[in-house]
């Protein structure tokens, strides 16, 4: 996008994560309610500890101890100039075994109501144990707790607020052209489509950032 693209009322949330001397990502969106906005740089920061928690509450004891995360990054997309504000965290994952590498994981689908593309999203793990792969596919007992750990991410966030934060997608395109502006839809489904491993090459040394 060679300009700035607003996302009214909707955070962008970074859970920035170290592996290998890598860097690696995966992103989350919240649309705000009446009774508060994102332009309040305390309001992003209550958004990026509570993710945070989340991740430490829910996720953390799934994750290779190899994996940290560094920090969880929240960012008003309402203006070109809006605030952003980081919470530290440092904290590793509590799986004490080995991982398999980088590159290897396995994406979840967050899914709203409508129908198409443009309304779901993804994110993918970081930090896979070796002890839960087996040739190209990852245990059962794993993916349903990965899925479980997402659909709590609700109790964390949208009832710090009244009316709800809502958990959304963001879509910024629209039959391969750019909307003027991002529209979201609200997260009702997490699914794991299947138990095959996923690969991301940005994700092995020197290839992301």
């Amino acid at each position: 996008m060679s300009v700035f693209q607003p996302v009214p009322d909707t955070a962008l949330v970074e859970l920035i994560f170290d592996q290998y001397d890598q860097t690696m990502e995966n992103t989350l969106y919240f649309q705000s309610g009446e009774s508060f906005v994102w332009t309040d740089p305390g309001q992003l920061a209550t958004l990026a500890e509570a993710v945070a928690g989340w991740w430490l509450a829910e996720m953390a004891d799934l994750t290779v101890s190899s994996v940290t995360l560094r920090e969880v990054k929240a960012t008003n997309l309402g203006v070109a100039t809006g605030p952003s504000v980081s919470f530290v965290s440092g904290e590793p994952g509590g799986e004490v075994g080995s991982g398999e590498p980088g590159n290897v994981t396995c994406c979840v689908s967050l899914r709203s109501d409508q129908l198409g593309r443009s309304h779901r999203g993804r994110n993918y793990f970081v930090g896979i144990p070796d002890s839960e792969t087996t040739g190209n596919t990852i245990s059962g007992s794993f993916t349903g707790n990965y899925a479980f750990a997402y659909a709590q991410l609700p109790t964390y966030v949208e009832d710090l607020w009244d009316p709800q934060a809502q958990w959304v997608v963001v879509s910024r395109f629209s039959l391969g052209a750019e909307r003027p502006f991002g529209i979201t839809s609200r997260i009702t489904t997490i699914i794991i489509v299947n138990n095959d491993i996923d690969s991301m090459e940005r994700r092995l040394t020197g290839r992301g950032e």
